[in-house]
């Protein structure tokens, strides 16, 4: 077990979901899924057997689909990570795992149609959600024929610059959302999420901790101009013009959200895809 990432940044632990031992949590910077963590007496500190972190809650996914392959078997190839799917007889790529001396690689590096595990060849069918999510390794990629998915997410926040796709597959919501290295062909693949971006409120700052008539702890989980998206131990609150007076602060609006899935799930319906023609 690993004690969940303590930065400087760090000023706190808020706990915004819970699913047994799978936590989602908020540390005053990011949204951070911890799993089957565990709370360690002898240090006080809070353990997990692995954890993902996200920057901004519009992209935080829910708890099935980012840990939807955690207990598979997997085999780690040519510097690439694969899920075995044996039940449906396929291989899911799962991310890479090259060494790091070597990294970012600079050239085309293909995936391998079939891997094989105990014995057993499977095709390579499918890219896991989130599979290349943040991955600093890979700049140009050849994805086989035989996949046919690429997963939700699958190369967010990465340094790729150019994939050649699949002749035929389902594409995933944003799978290059916030990749910044992309060449003109790839932005033609870019979907999804539009963060519009406003001078920042005065008042507030993500991170920040005041009091409410509703709440001695409210906790700010993100700032858009003079929009915010509070927690105040119960209840998520997404509130319009936020502004001080003499009484305190004080916003003109407000949406309110038992769970932090509703939002996400809003914020999914409320997202747009642009029409895209693949260029190849």
């Amino acid at each position: 077990m690993q004690k969940i990432k303590n930065g400087s940044f760090a000023k706190y632990l808020v706990t915004l979901e819970a699913h047994e031992n799978d936590l989602l949590l908020f540390n005053g910077d990011q949204f951070i899924w911890a799993f089957d963590t565990e709370f360690d007496e002898d240090t006080q500190k809070l353990m997990r057997a692995a954890a993902r972190y996200f920057d901004d809650y519009r992209i935080v996914p829910p708890l099935a689909e980012i840990k939807k392959y955690y207990d598979y078997p997997f085999v780690i190839t040519n510097g690439f990570s694969f899920v075995i799917d044996a039940e449906n007889n396929r291989a899911v790529l799962a991310g890479s795992n090259f060494h790091h001396e070597d990294l970012p690689i600079n050239k085309l590096i293909s995936v391998p149609d079939r891997i094989t595990s105990q014995g057993i060849s499977y095709p390579v069918r499918a890219i896991a959600d989130w599979g290349f999510y943040k991955d600093t390794s890979i700049t140009d990629l050849i994805l086989p024929d035989s996949i046919t998915q690429i997963g939700n997410y699958a190369f967010a926040n990465s340094i790729i610059h150019d994939v050649k796709m699949p002749a035929d597959f389902i594409m995933g919501n944003n799978i290059f959302y916030g990749c910044n290295h992309l060449s003109e062909k790839m932005k033609n693949y870019q979907d999804g999420i539009k963060i519009d971006q406003h001078p920042q409120c005065n008042v507030l700052r993500k991170g920040d901790v005041f009091q409410t008539n509703a709440s001695d702890q409210t906790v700010v989980l993100d700032v858009n101009g003079s929009d915010a998206l509070l927690f105040n131990g119960r209840q998520f609150i997404r509130a319009t013009n936020i502004h001080q007076d003499e009484q305190g602060l004080q916003w003109d609006e407000s949406q309110i959200y038992e769970q932090f899935s509703d939002i996400s799930k809003q914020q999914s319906e409320q997202s747009f895809e642009d029409e895209w023609e693949p260029e190849m």
